[in-house]
């Protein structure tokens, strides 16, 4: 019994030696881990200085590309770039022997700093509010600079993008951002011309699609198919509404602009979805349509011209077929 109690005891030692070991190796992984997704290491900005790119393939897109040049940073802008680019004195030179050098691209349509974890993680997506009118709803205030995706686009040549809201009619205000920077504001895009920084875009509406298949929306999940023209009624029945929903802010602004001449009318009571549409009413600002067909193109077309908005069109598979109709 004593034997079997000694055994016992050596290979609890063992055991017990090796878990501590794994609860080791455990601790430390968890420790790089944190560290790695830690908020403070991400989207930090280089340092300053004077910089010159030689020898690199420069794709201009502008104009011609240039197999053997240099590009010139200065202030963190670009100074020049050509074949015969002057290097300023003082400069560190970048050997781009061998790459190609070229703008950072934009990504036009994204969720980009608006959903992490797509599936199983609800609390880390937030790209769209219930109910069908959220024109209220901003993008860039549900921006996260400190999201994984931000790096990662960034580092494979997107440096600015547009990240939109999603769901209902009136999604909300898409935000143009730049891939860098700890906060949203520090994100926003500069209007260089009024040097303002600009963090609401457009207004985003899920344009009424014809769609004969079931569920809600013409979507996916349940319901038969409907017939062709069953479609096209209810495709109009939600232009009618989104119509509606245009005029009703119209009104409100009016009502709202004849109370600031004559303080005697009644004043209109505060919507803060009416009130967001303001600028997009007034040609200020444009609004984005999201749009594949030709027929549901040439849709928004008619539209837009009617409410004589700033139209965008997103995603536009077959607006080549429409061609006419966006030149209008």
């Amino acid at each position: 019994m004593k034997a079997q109690s000694a055994d016992r005891t050596s290979k609890m030692k063992i055991f017990l030696s090796a878990a501590l070991r794994l609860l080791g190796s455990v601790v430390v992984l968890s420790v790089a881990v944190f560290a790695q997704n830690d908020g403070s290491e991400q989207n930090q900005t280089g340092r300053g200085g004077t910089f010159a790119i030689v020898g690199a393939r420069i794709v201009t897109v502008s104009g011609a590309t240039i197999e053997n040049g240099t590009v010139v940073i200065q202030n963190g802008k670009i100074a020049a770039v050509g074949a015969n680019a002057a290097i300023p004195a003082g400069a560190e030179k970048i050997d781009g022997k061998g790459l190609s050098v070229f703008p950072g691209m934009i990504d036009a349509a994204t969720n980009v700093g608006l959903a992490e974890i797509g599936q199983g993680v609800n609390a880390s997506v937030d790209i769209s509010e219930t109910g069908t009118m959220n024109a209220n709803a901003k993008a860039i205030k549900g921006i996260n600079p400190h999201s994984s995706h931000v790096n990662v686009t960034r580092v494979n040549g997107i440096t600015t993008v547009m990240s939109y809201p999603t769901g209902g009619l009136i999604a909300g205000q898409a935000a143009v951002i730049n891939l860098n920077g700890s906060t949203q504001d520090e994100m926003a895009v500069i209007h260089q011309a009024k040097m303002a920084v600009i963090r609401e875009f457009g207004l985003v509406i899920n344009f009424p699609r014809i769609s004969t298949g079931g569920g809600f929306g013409g979507g996916f999940g349940g319901g038969p198919p409907v017939e062709f023209s069953e479609a096209v009624k209810r495709r109009d029945a939600q232009i009618d509404e989104l119509k509606k929903l245009f005029r009703s802010a119209e009104n409100y602004l009016r009502a709202k602009d004849a109370f600031a001449k004559d303080a005697t009318l009644p004043y209109p009571s505060y919507d803060i979805r009416l009130e967001a549409m303001a600028p997009f009413i007034r040609g200020e600002k444009p609004v984005i349509f999201t749009a594949e067909r030709e027929r549901d193109i040439r849709s928004v077309a008619k539209f837009v011209g009617e409410m004589k908005l700033k139209g965008i069109i997103v995603g536009g598979q077959e607006a080549w077929k429409a061609a006419d109709d966006l030149k209008k």
